[in-house]
């Protein structure tokens, strides 16, 4: 990684629309992020995708959340809005 960035891959977009789509009607825990992620791509999260996507969203502060839970960031949702703009 380079020096106070933090790089992402294209999963990690997918991961993120998960993560508010399984986010709308409650908390989104792995469940039901994975089960977002299949009605988005009509595929299944690999292990990495998740384990290191979490960890870069997470970083570069478009989620909350830990073992169980996650969440959007104000962050992200303006990131949201901007592109719907």
């Amino acid at each position: 990684m380079t020096e106070g960035k933090v790089l992402f891959n294209w999963s990690d977009a997918w991961l993120l629309l998960a993560i508010g789509l399984a986010g709308e009607t409650g908390p989104a825990t792995l469940e039901t992020i994975i089960a977002a992620g299949d009605r988005i791509n009509f595929a299944i999260f690999t292990a990495d995708e998740l384990e290191s996507g979490l960890v870069r969203l997470r970083e570069a502060g478009y989620i909350l959340g830990g073992v169980s839970s996650f969440s959007l960031t104000d962050k992200s949702k303006a990131l949201s809005e901007s592109l719907q703009a």
